[in-house]
Protein backbone atom coordinates (compact mmCIF):
# COMPACT_ATOMS: atom_id res chain seq x y z
CA UNK A 1 0.00 0.00 0.00
CA UNK A 2 1.52 3.28 -1.27
CA UNK A 3 2.16 5.83 1.70
CA UNK A 4 -0.34 8.71 1.83
CA UNK A 5 1.47 12.14 1.57
CA UNK A 6 -1.12 15.03 3.60
CA UNK A 7 -1.35 18.60 2.09
CA UNK A 8 -1.68 21.81 3.96
CA UNK A 9 -4.26 23.98 3.14
CA UNK A 10 -1.72 26.68 3.21
CA UNK A 11 -1.86 28.14 -0.81
CA UNK A 12 -4.69 27.14 -1.55
CA UNK A 13 -6.59 29.45 -4.18
CA UNK A 14 -10.04 30.85 -5.76
CA UNK A 15 -10.72 31.93 -8.56
CA UNK A 16 -14.39 33.76 -9.74
CA UNK A 17 -14.95 34.48 -13.09
CA UNK A 18 -12.44 34.10 -15.43
CA UNK A 19 -10.70 36.62 -18.42
CA UNK A 20 -11.00 40.16 -17.57
CA UNK A 21 -13.78 39.60 -15.21
CA UNK A 22 -11.52 36.85 -13.15
CA UNK A 23 -11.32 37.83 -9.64
CA UNK A 24 -8.11 35.65 -7.30
CA UNK A 25 -9.62 35.90 -4.28
CA UNK A 26 -7.31 36.88 -1.35
CA UNK A 27 -7.22 36.22 2.03
CA UNK A 28 -8.94 32.92 2.31
CA UNK A 29 -8.71 31.94 6.06
CA UNK A 30 -10.86 28.55 5.24
CA UNK A 31 -12.57 27.22 2.91
CA UNK A 32 -15.12 23.83 2.71
CA UNK A 33 -16.02 21.91 0.27
CA UNK A 34 -19.53 20.56 0.37
CA UNK A 35 -20.64 17.62 0.25
CA UNK A 36 -21.71 16.13 -2.93
CA UNK A 37 -24.59 13.65 -2.93
CA UNK A 38 -26.98 11.27 -4.84
CA UNK A 39 -30.52 10.63 -4.54
CA UNK A 40 -31.81 6.92 -4.15
CA UNK A 41 -34.50 5.57 -5.73
CA UNK A 42 -36.20 2.55 -4.24
CA UNK A 43 -38.14 -0.19 -6.38
CA UNK A 44 -39.11 -3.80 -5.96
CA UNK A 45 -39.40 -6.79 -8.41
CA UNK A 46 -41.46 -9.52 -8.19
CA UNK A 47 -38.07 -11.91 -8.57
CA UNK A 48 -36.11 -10.11 -6.00
CA UNK A 49 -34.58 -12.71 -3.27
CA UNK A 50 -35.99 -12.20 0.36
CA UNK A 51 -38.69 -9.75 -0.81
CA UNK A 52 -35.17 -7.11 -0.30
CA UNK A 53 -35.84 -3.14 -1.62
CA UNK A 54 -33.58 -2.53 -4.29
CA UNK A 55 -32.08 1.33 -4.91
CA UNK A 56 -30.72 2.72 -7.48
CA UNK A 57 -28.56 5.95 -7.96
CA UNK A 58 -30.13 8.30 -9.16
CA UNK A 59 -29.57 12.68 -9.60
CA UNK A 60 -26.63 14.36 -7.82
CA UNK A 61 -26.40 17.59 -6.12
CA UNK A 62 -23.87 19.82 -4.61
CA UNK A 63 -23.99 21.32 -1.34
CA UNK A 64 -22.21 25.14 -1.15
CA UNK A 65 -18.68 26.01 -0.85
CA UNK A 66 -17.77 27.66 2.49
CA UNK A 67 -15.24 30.31 2.23
CA UNK A 68 -13.99 32.28 5.05
CA UNK A 69 -11.79 35.77 4.09
CA UNK A 70 -10.59 38.37 5.33
CA UNK A 71 -11.79 41.92 4.68
CA UNK A 72 -10.99 43.93 1.81
CA UNK A 73 -11.95 46.88 1.27
CA UNK A 74 -11.29 46.84 -2.35
CA UNK A 75 -11.93 43.23 -3.02
CA UNK A 76 -15.38 43.25 -0.84
CA UNK A 77 -17.39 45.01 -3.59
CA UNK A 78 -16.25 42.86 -6.20
CA UNK A 79 -16.98 39.66 -4.46
CA UNK A 80 -20.46 41.11 -3.43
CA UNK A 81 -21.21 41.61 -7.35
CA UNK A 82 -20.61 37.98 -8.07
CA UNK A 83 -24.37 37.21 -6.21
CA UNK A 84 -25.67 39.42 -9.05
CA UNK A 85 -24.12 37.63 -11.94
CA UNK A 86 -25.69 34.38 -13.06
CA UNK A 87 -23.15 31.74 -13.23
CA UNK A 88 -19.56 31.95 -13.40
CA UNK A 89 -16.51 29.92 -13.98
CA UNK A 90 -14.83 28.72 -10.48
CA UNK A 91 -11.60 27.42 -9.74
CA UNK A 92 -10.44 25.99 -6.47
CA UNK A 93 -6.62 25.05 -6.54
CA UNK A 94 -5.11 23.12 -4.10
CA UNK A 95 -1.42 23.96 -2.93
CA UNK A 96 1.43 22.41 -4.28
CA UNK A 97 -0.33 20.82 -7.69
CA UNK A 98 -2.28 18.68 -5.58
CA UNK A 99 -5.37 19.41 -7.41
CA UNK A 100 -8.69 21.65 -8.36
CA UNK A 101 -12.19 22.13 -8.78
CA UNK A 102 -13.69 23.58 -11.50
CA UNK A 103 -17.64 24.32 -12.35
CA UNK A 104 -20.33 27.07 -12.54
CA UNK A 105 -21.78 28.54 -9.62
CA UNK A 106 -22.92 31.54 -8.03
CA UNK A 107 -22.25 33.59 -5.05
CA UNK A 108 -25.11 32.58 -3.15
CA UNK A 109 -24.74 34.40 0.48
CA UNK A 110 -22.22 36.88 1.53
CA UNK A 111 -21.78 38.53 5.06
CA UNK A 112 -19.50 39.82 7.00
CA UNK A 113 -18.37 39.26 10.77
CA UNK A 114 -17.10 42.37 13.18
CA UNK A 115 -15.61 40.97 16.05
CA UNK A 116 -14.62 44.13 18.68
CA UNK A 117 -11.13 41.96 18.86
CA UNK A 118 -10.46 40.56 15.92
CA UNK A 119 -10.11 41.11 12.04
CA UNK A 120 -13.28 41.50 10.13
CA UNK A 121 -13.98 38.51 7.92
CA UNK A 122 -16.26 38.11 5.20
CA UNK A 123 -18.45 35.00 4.59
CA UNK A 124 -19.25 33.76 1.40
CA UNK A 125 -20.78 30.47 0.08
CA UNK A 126 -20.33 29.92 -3.35
CA UNK A 127 -22.94 27.33 -4.55
CA UNK A 128 -22.33 24.73 -7.57
CA UNK A 129 -24.55 25.05 -10.95
CA UNK A 130 -22.69 22.32 -12.45
CA UNK A 131 -21.38 19.26 -11.03
CA UNK A 132 -18.02 19.71 -9.17
CA UNK A 133 -14.83 18.24 -11.42
CA UNK A 134 -12.06 17.71 -9.54
CA UNK A 135 -8.40 17.17 -11.38
CA UNK A 136 -5.87 15.36 -9.54
CA UNK A 137 -2.58 17.63 -9.85
CA UNK A 138 0.73 16.49 -11.09
CA UNK A 139 2.78 14.41 -8.65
Amino acid sequence: MAEITPTFGKGIFLTLGTGSNALAVAGIEDIKPPEITAENVEYKTHDATNMFVKTHKSWQKAGAFDVKVLFDSTQSPLLYAFMEEDYTDIEITYPDSAGSWTFKGYVSAYGDETPVDNLIKTTLKIQPQTKPVFTKGSD
